[in-house]
């Protein structure tokens, strides 16, 4: 399936853009235009809002969704003109999957609950769709703006995430600040999200655009160690395995379709000094602090088997659920809550539970076609020694390991993640602008028909 991949996205492409792909250069299919300040501001503060998910608002909303609207609502005439509105990324195959989810929604005992799934899914989908259009034809200055405020909001709640794993009141204080308007996790670090895995998902997101954008090593290095740190302090064990499948996957792609071997090793020197420096910092606070290991031990070690049984006993009640109630058409979207109290944890069971077997095709369709535009992009060859075109690939691959044991599809992370791949296939990178790209790939594919 992945050789599939690999192949299909050139056998679609004209011989000029084939030419480009082999010698690393790629057209941008989308004009480059400045975006207007007001619009620039707007993208920036849903993105710098990310991590607050601790507010309670109203129809299931989050604070950077206020700016999301505002955003959207502002842009729709930039977005949508000429050029641009034939773009939108994964339209078919998310609409197939609205179309089976829509059928089970109509088929469960409460469609009113399901109804309301749907329409956050929606959302999603508008929200991602209009960042993956503007993310690819914007200009650079507004794309690097852009990462920069992700890194920045992943980066400052880190910074609070190590703050609440070092002073455990600092969390109390402020969950019970917020009051009635919100809440923090009552267990376990979790800077500005109501759940500690949902901000492990979003630390681990924040290593994208830190990988892309090609930052100075005195601004890399000790953003990627309180990334780590922070990620390490909500002791999620999922993301703990996605990150190790991120690297793996990033290594694979360097020596399968770079040949790079000297990247290799700077990424694997990096993962050791950040281990070093992680090491060094957690034995200096229990040095300081001897009920610093009592927390360490707790978070990182304490809960994996409780946390283990407890994931078991969903995976078999949703099994036992689709043998007792099987139904080609699922129980409806989030209607397992109702049934067991939790979610199921995995991602591929709960679509099968809920939406059936045309829901569970939708989704493998949605991912294929994800897959193959990581694929596109990974392919493409990179200049110098920075990779940002691995990235896509290996951001793929750890959603789809963290999917094995949470549920992402509704978490904003990987909507994030996925705007950013196809933002990046629809454009070149170095970043250039649209005239030179094309110039260039032609001047290449003349080259080589001669």
């Amino acid at each position: 399936m992945l050789l599939l991949a690999a192949i299909l996205p050139y056998a679609k492409h004209p011989p000029e853009l084939r030419a480009c792909a082999e010698y690393g250069l790629h057209e941008q299919l989308l004009p480059v235009r400045p975006v207007p300040s007001i619009l620039q501001a707007c993208l920036c503060a849903s993105l710098l809002l990310q991590p607050v998910q601790c507010l309670r608002l109203p129809a299931n909303l989050q604070a950077p969704d206020l700016a999301a609207l505002a955003w959207i609502a502002l842009s729709a005439p930039w977005l949508f003109a000429k050029g641009r509105a034939h773009a939108l990324p994964l339209l078919g195959p998310f609409l197939l999957l609205l179309a089976a989810s829509t059928l089970a929604a109509a088929c469960s005992q409460d469609p009113g609950g399901s109804t309301m799934a749907l329409l956050v899914e929606m959302w999603l989908y508008v929200w991602f769709a209009s960042l993956s259009v503007a993310l690819a034809a914007a200009d650079d200055r507004t794309l690097k703006r852009a990462l920069g405020c992700w890194l920045a909001a992943g980066v400052g709640n880190g910074v609070f995430i190590l703050a609440q794993f070092a002073r455990p009141d600092l969390q109390a204080a402020t969950s019970a600040a917020l009051g009635s308007l919100g809440s923090l996790d009552p267990f376990r670090p979790s800077g500005f999200f109501e759940n500690c895995n949902s901000a492990a998902f979003f630390q681990l997101s924040a290593l994208a655009p830190l990988a892309v954008l090609s930052t100075r090593a005195s601004i890399s290095l000790p953003c990627l160690v309180v990334l780590l740190l922070s990620l390490l302090a909500t002791g999620s064990m999922g993301a703990l395995s996605a990150l190790a499948a991120a690297v793996l996957m990033a290594l694979a792609a360097l020596l399968a379709l770079h040949r790079d071997a000297s990247a290799c090793l700077r990424l694997c020197l990096a993962g050791l000094a950040c281990a070093a420096i992680a090491t060094s910092l957690a034995s200096a606070a229990v040095l300081a602090d001897p009920e610093f290991a009592d927390r360490v031990d707790y978070v990182l070690t304490g809960r994996s088997e409780g946390s283990a049984q407890s994931r078991m006993t969903l995976w078999s009640r949703a099994a036992d659920l689709l043998q007792e109630r099987f139904s080609p058409f699922g129980i409806g979207p989030d209607q397992f809550k109702s049934v067991a109290g939790f979610g199921v944890h995995n991602d591929a069971l709960a679509t099968v539970v809920e939406r059936g077997l045309l829901g569970i095709a939708a989704a493998a369709i949605l991912g294929i076609a994800s897959l193959r535009a990581a694929v596109r992009v990974a392919a493409r060859g990179a200049e110098g020694r920075h990779r940002p075109t691995i990235v896509p690939i290996a951001a793929l691959a750890a959603c789809a390991v963290l999917s094995m044991t949470h549920e992402v599809f509704h978490q904003r992370p990987l909507w994030l993640l996925l705007a950013l791949a196809f933002a990046l296939d629809q454009r070149r990178w170095p970043l250039t602008t649209c005239s030179t790209a094309a110039t260039t790939c032609s001047t290449s594919a003349s080259c080589m028909r001669e």
